[in-house]
């Protein structure tokens, strides 16, 4: 067969693929069609093509049908499936080529003094500890995703709701002017005898009839823009305060508050088996008060509710806000029972919040809304507490004169982060996500205290030495109040 007949017939060698074109080409007995580089000097040498099918097939006849398994249920686990061997005890790994060695051919093949061999163990636990942590967190994000979902759900029904309701209005405003109109209408002609007389008042209310015209704008479009955010750690980036701005001086109150937000800042009072909440708004400092449970325990006071422990039934209670506009009476709806303490709770947007106890078992308890998300068995003591604005607690210990910071996730329970400090005094949540630190000075054995902002990152800021006796911050601002040890005088600073 000519070369041109050849490239008639193909158009790339069998070996290389190129193109055949102005190339010396040759058609073997094996009918592989090959270019002059391909076949090189010797034109009588063997097919390239044909020599690497025989090696492979050289390679599998080293393994006789016998060597594999008749049935797919005599597959074994104590089997290399590589050489078809009887797996060897241990199992070896090597590092460098991160290969798992089960039988001696695949170790002979790895004794390189370059491999690093070690046993497999070490990485199966590695490899089991991944899918146990994987399935934990696949089963997490399954709660969340439910969770985030019925959230949009929720609140995609009260935005059509009050869509509707500001719809409605505006149909029932419509509807009031042309039925104003029509008794207008009615009543010009029942009065015609009488309006007659008056041709001018007539013809000037005929004209403002005329005239009178009803519209509304359709601005602005239904324009919905939501910011989906993905955190890392335990919340959002948190805004570090560059300094404490002293606000003023709060000379008429004596009693320290047990809670700030509203702009205003709330105190107990008892009398004999009463107990009073009170109301200080900061725009006048007027006292308004409202009656609480003679049973009260524990209790916090965010911007929209107050939570409270009763100590007789072991009960969790909340009820509304009541200021600025009290009832006689606070009326408690109950969350949780069997709890032995309240420790903390902060609120966020649309109503969400979040509530840190302990039960009677000694287990912590944190409550998202009014569900149990988990409980937790407590080894420690806590000192002091707080929730993020994210929702993640945090408690501080005091054991064996050593205290500790631990982050706990809000969706499991597990711990984030936990690391140990000189001797803590207090920590409060900042509405920016971050958190405020009371310290002793041990290090100058001083009794003077300092004060530290810290961010998500746990990274901390000094804010002020100072001889601090009392603290709290605002539920919903970034405002606090500090009452001095020298002087006992309370003062409201902003962040």
């Amino acid at each position: 067969m000519s070369d041109s007949e050849i490239m008639n017939a193909n158009e790339n060698c069998d070996s290389c693929k190129k193109s055949l074109s102005g190339k010396n080409v040759k058609s073997l007995d094996c009918k592989h069609v090959l270019c002059s580089s391909c076949l090189g000097e010797n034109e009588d040498s063997d097919c390239p093509i044909c020599i690497d099918d025989d090696k492979s097939s050289d390679d599998l006849s080293r393994h006789s049908l016998t060597d594999f398994p008749k049935d797919i249920d005599e597959i074994s686990v104590k089997q290399c499936f590589k050489h078809f061997k009887e797996e060897s005890n241990p199992i070896l790994f090597c590092k460098t080529c991160s290969t798992k060695l089960q039988c001696v051919e695949c170790l002979n093949s790895h004794t390189r003094s370059t491999c690093n061999v070690i046993s497999y163990e070490p990485v199966e636990e590695a490899r089991q500890d991944c899918e146990k942590t994987i399935a934990k967190l696949r089963s997490t994000d399954c709660d969340l995703k439910a969770e985030l979902l019925e959230d949009l759900k929720n609140h995609k029904e009260r935005c059509f709701t009050e869509l509707e309701n500001k719809f409605s209005i505006m149909e029932k405003k419509i509807k009031s002017f042309f039925k104003k109109r029509e008794n207008t209408f009615s009543n010009l002609i029942q009065d015609i005898d009488e309006l007659y007389s008056n041709r001018k008042s007539l013809n000037s209310n005929l004209c403002l009839l005329s005239t009178e015209r009803m519209s509304f704008s359709l601005e602005p479009m239904l324009d919905v823009k939501y910011a989906i955010k993905i955190h890392a750690g335990f919340g959002a980036k948190a805004r570090t305060p560059k300094k404490l701005t002293l606000v003023r001086e709060l000379s008429r109150v004596h009693d320290f508050p047990v809670g700030l937000c509203n702009n205003a800042m709330y105190t107990i009072k008892k009398q004999k088996r009463d107990t009073f909440l009170n109301y200080y708004s900061f725009s006048n400092l007027d006292i308004q008060e409202t009656r609480m449970t003679a049973d009260a325990g524990e209790f916090v006071i965010t911007s929209n509710y107050v939570f409270i422990r009763q100590k007789s039934s072991y009960t969790l209670s909340m009820s509304k806000n009541p200021f600025p506009h009290p009832k006689p009476r606070l009326e408690f709806a109950k969350i949780g029972q069997s709890i032995d303490s309240l420790y903390s709770a902060t609120e966020k947007c649309l109503g969400e919040y979040f509530i840190l106890c302990s039960n009677r078992e000694g287990k912590l308890c944190f409550f998202e809304n009014n569900n149990l998300k988990w409980t937790l068995e407590s080894n420690f003591d806590v000192y002091d507490s707080c929730i993020s604005h994210a929702g993640f607690p945090v408690i501080i210990t005091d054991n064996d004169n050593k205290s500790s910071l631990i982050v706990f996730d809000r969706y499991t329970g597990n711990v984030l982060k936990a690391f140990e400090f000189q001797t803590f005094a207090n920590i409060w949540s900042l509405p920016s996500n971050g958190f405020l630190l009371r310290l002793f000075d041990t290090t100058k054995r001083s009794d003077k205290i300092s004060l530290h902002f810290m961010d998500e990152t746990f990274e901390m800021k000094l804010l002020a030495n100072a001889d601090i006796q009392n603290l709290i911050t605002s539920a919903n601002s970034n405002e606090l109040i500090i009452k001095a040890r020298s002087d006992k005088r309370m003062k409201l600073f902003r962040l």
